[in-house]
């Protein structure tokens, strides 16, 4: 970091530079961060870059990035005795990255810029975009100076450590965020993600698990209490229907025949005593006398 005296020393040199030159387009250079007065360009379209001077002096104009550690593009070098210069709005510097420029104007030689412009945008789109717009619509925050680009020339151009009058000290172009804080016309566009109105493919899967799981509980369901609820006939005979018992049959055994006994017999003789006891008396019936 460059001391103070240096840096002091650095602003009174720009301040007495500054009295000979002024840019008139773009416009002379405002508060640093200031944007409201940006204008836009399209890379191909002619810009006439108007300047005023009181020397003859060669002069050097340069195309600065508002980047940190920009190195500028010349535009010209070593031209004298003219106050205006048509230029084809190009640059090798990515425009993605900041679309937001400023010239700065050189005594051939010197080491501190002239005098410097305000900022203005360089965009790539339809020529017909070409206007004047506030860097202040586009919403983004403005830089803020840290160190400045290195010239090209055999000697660097002082560093600045705080934000002052760019019309009385160099520019810096390391504002950080610079990149992003001007027209919104060249910022590249956002890819926005709209939500896809059809199903994911997580839906889709558990609707395919879903239905037929679905199905299947209800046919069981159904065929359970169904079968719960069908009238049961009623069993068949166990034993009929099995084989393993027949019902019990009856049989008939026909007694054998016993020959006759002859008289005299145990068996007569078995049952004598009871005809005994009966008598052998004729018992006569009450008129049965009187019938004779």
């Amino acid at each position: 970091m460059r001391s103070v005296p240096v840096f002091a020393l650095l602003l009174l040199v720009t301040s007495v530079a500054a009295q000979d030159f002024t840019f008139v387009n773009p416009a002379p250079a405002g508060p640093d961060g200031d944007f409201s007065l940006d204008s836009t360009y399209v890379l191909g379209s002619t810009m006439n870059v108007q300047w005023t001077s009181n020397t003859n002096q060669p002069m050097d104009l340069t195309l600065s990035q508002q980047q940190p550690n920009d190195e500028w593009e010349y535009i010209f070098q070593d031209k004298s005795s003219i106050t205006s210069y048509s230029w084809n709005v190009s640059t090798k510097k990515n425009l993605s990255e900041t679309p937001v420029f400023f010239f700065e104007l050189w005594v051939s030689g010197a080491d501190t810029p002239a005098t410097i412009s305000h900022y203005f945008n360089i965009t790539t789109g339809d020529r017909d975009a070409e206007k004047s717009s506030p860097g202040s619509s586009s919403g983004l925050p403005p830089p803020t100076a840290t160190s400045a680009p290195t010239h090209p020339l055999s000697f660097n151009s002082p560093a600045s450590t705080s934000s002052s009058d760019p019309t009385t000290t160099a520019r810096t172009s390391s504002s950080t965020g610079a990149g992003a804080a001007d027209a919104t016309s060249t910022s590249p566009p956002v890819a926005v993600s709209s939500s896809s109105s059809g199903l994911g493919t997580g839906a889709i899967i558990g609707l395919a698990l879903g239905i037929p799981a679905a199905v299947f509980i209800g046919v069981a369901t159904g065929w359970f209490f169904f079968s719960r609820r069908k009238p049961r006939t009623p069993p068949k005979d166990p034993i009929l229907s099995r084989g393993d018992y027949a019902p019990p049959s009856y049989n008939y055994y026909e007694p054998q025949s016993a020959a006759p006994s002859a008289p005299g017999t145990p068996q007569q003789q078995y049952y004598q005593p009871e005809i005994a006891e009966l008598g052998t008396g004729v018992i006569e019936l009450p008129g049965s006398i009187d019938q004779k």
